[in-house]
């Protein structure tokens, strides 16, 4: 009988990605809480170039309510906007890059809190780190977009505890990867009731995303 990875059990060292998203989406994970929430559908791992031939990668936070019902990342509101965002500099996310998250199941909260999800705690962050560090040793990117501070945080530990605003347009390389910080477009989104900082994160998207579409033309 096929059953979700537990906490006690070792990590399979997956030897590609098709077989590491079957596993996650055909029995699961149970490594932490998320696992068990009796509302979400599962693990949501991956969206994108699947074929490694890119060696790009996209990384954010979690998947929301939409990304859940579709076990698909970036697809809701958040995942929309990133896709104009990166259109605008005639970049495809979907084929130009392999796309997923530092936590592959939805943080949701129970109705009537307020929110709809919550920002994963760190337990939670650390038990799924090892999946996300997989899809990097399988796909060998040569360039890592990180969208947030989670992601920053996951993937590049040393820079915990700076600001999005200190970090955000940044180029770091780091073994063979060179990693680009971009705000995440759900911040964009949040910011929406505050005009002035909605303008604000706009502008500096725009600016960012020009960078970017620089700094792969170098490629």
């Amino acid at each position: 009988m096929r059953q979700p990875i537990q906490l006690a059990d070792p990590i399979p060292q997956f030897g590609s990605l098709v077989q590491l998203r079957a596993k996650l989406h055909g029995d699961g994970c149970q490594r932490c809480t998320l696992g068990f929430q009796p509302e979400i559908n599962g693990c949501c791992v991956s969206r994108g170039d699947i074929s490694g031939n890119t060696r790009r990668m996209i990384i954010g936070e979690a998947p929301g309510k939409e990304e859940d019902a579709k076990r698909s990342p970036f697809t809701g509101p958040a995942g929309r906007l990133m896709d104009d965002i990166f259109r605008c500099v005639g970049l495809e996310p979907e084929r130009d890059f392999y796309l997923g998250n530092v936590v592959k199941c939805r943080p949701y909260l129970p109705k009537g809190s307020g929110k709809e999800n919550f920002t994963p705690k760190v337990e939670q962050q650390k038990l799924c780190r090892p999946f996300i560090d997989q899809e990097i040793r399988i796909l060998q990117p040569k360039l890592i977009v990180l969208l947030g501070k989670i992601a920053v945080e996951n993937v590049l530990p040393e820079l915990k505890g700076q600001t999005m605003g200190s970090l955000r347009g940044r180029v770091i390389k780091k073994e063979d990867i060179t990693y680009f910080i971009m705000i995440h477009p759900a911040a964009i989104l949040h910011a929406s009731r505050d005009p002035d900082l909605e303008l604000q994160y706009k502008q500096q998207t725009w600016d960012d995303i020009r960078a970017l579409k620089i700094l792969m033309e170098k490629e």
